[in-house]
């Protein structure tokens, strides 16, 4: 799995990027020689416009499964098909000779990565190899999990909610206990400081609602009330037109003023605050999203096992064929013809027309915020027939 393909690609100028999507995707954790030189490769073929690439990418996100212990509200879970399925052992360790090699590995996705029954074992696999280990939850397995988190060295956690009370979250993510998260988070804390330890490193993920706006500048200082040291905010995206009045679309003044304040407070804490942007005033102008650098720095996993750009989109690529080498995916005729295309408007597929990546797309564009009328999901189940990576569409 370790060769590499000679490539003859022809120099194209050097695109210019959006900062925000390396912003908090990667931590300050010493890499080591071979991970370093990886990366360096990779951002100089992504930056030259490469469609075939040597370097490997810089982090494999699993989709663990599509499956979910809470049922929040405004999940697009919820207004899609889905045939249940899961990623299987089998097809996680054949990206084990990849795991010293790329920066970090990502559990999750679409549904819940903690209820897979193999998650602890995926874990324990990791940890054997320099990747770093990062997983986001919805945090309700976070006390079953304490010992394994320690014990196989996982650094980063994400923890989602809506809310900074009970009520709020509760109400929106249905199922969930944010006392219970809580308190699971602080024992975590309590535990690093007691063998004085900085891993692992926790943050808040924060879906922005018109229902929770007021709830954020709490919701900092929850964070360091938990010991939590980030919290990531997401602007709520509605995949019915029925929650299209949940978004902040519109809200600009008001996002603004709360925004203003949040950065106040988050500084006085020292919380780091990661912030979306307004929208009207985001740097993307009026193109369907920023300049994408995802087909070159990730590998995306679904949990049916077909490989797809991002989580957020239908796009199918191609299926991991466990028999064929890595290359022969990372460079296939699919994959090749996405780094091409994602970036050109004539070319670009529909997912990507419509694309709502909370760090890609243009949050001056309404579609960024309502999703309705737009394949914005895999089929998962039904994808498996999907010819060339084509994107099945609902009506």
């Amino acid at each position: 799995m370790a060769e590499k393909i000679k490539e003859n690609n022809n120099n194209t100028p050097k695109k210019k990027f959006a900062s925000q999507e390396l912003q908090g995707l990667f931590h300050d954790k010493s890499l080591t020689t071979i991970q370093e030189n990886n990366s360096r490769l990779n951002m100089s073929e992504r930056d030259l416009g490469k469609s075939i690439l040597q370097s490997y990418p810089r982090r494999i996100a699993f989709e663990l499964t599509n499956s979910c212990n809470i049922n929040c509200v405004m999940c697009g879970r919820n207004y899609t098909e889905t045939s249940p399925v899961q990623l299987t052992m089998d097809q996680f360790l054949w990206f084990k000779d990849l795991f010293h090699i790329v920066e970090e590995v990502t559990l999750m996705g679409w549904g819940e990565p903690t209820i897979h029954p193999d998650f602890v074992e995926m874990l324990k696999i990791l940890d054997q190899f320099s990747t770093r280990k990062y997983f986001c939850t919805n945090g309700m397995l976070l006390d079953e999990l304490k010992s394994a988190i320690f014990e196989y060295h996982v650094d980063f956690i994400t923890v989602s909610i809506n809310g900074a009370t009970t009520k709020t979250n509760n109400r929106l993510r249905r199922g969930s206990d944010l006392d219970k998260i809580v308190n699971y988070i602080k024992n975590i804390v309590s535990r690093k400081k007691n063998t004085c330890s900085q891993w692992p490193q926790l943050s808040f993920n924060y879906c922005l609602m018109k229902s929770n706006l007021h709830e954020l500048l709490p919701c900092i200082v929850l964070a360091q009330q938990s010991g939590v040291s980030r919290v990531n905010v997401v602007y709520f995206t509605a995949f019915t037109k029925t929650l299209f009045n949940e978004t902040v679309w519109g809200m600009e003044q008001e996002v603004q003023q709360v925004f203003v304040e949040a950065k106040k407070i988050a500084k006085q804490l020292g919380i780091d605050l990661k912030l979306p942007c307004i929208s009207g005033q985001d740097s993307a102008g009026t193109a369907s999203h920023h300049d994408c650098s995802l087909p070159w720095r990730d590998l995306f996993v679904g949990a049916d096992g077909l490989i797809r750009p991002c989580m957020t989109t239908s796009k199918t690529l191609c299926s991991l064929d466990i028999n064929k080498s890595f290359f022969e995916i990372w460079n296939s005729n699919e994959f090749v013809f996405h780094r091409k295309n994602v970036n050109q408007i004539k070319n670009m597929p529909n997912s990507c027309i419509n694309c709502y990546h909370q760090l890609i797309c243009n949050w001056n564009l309404q579609k960024s915020f309502l999703q309705d009328g737009h394949t914005y999901s895999p089929t998962w189940g039904a994808s498996h027939s999907i010819p060339g990576g084509k994107e099945k569409r609902r009506n």
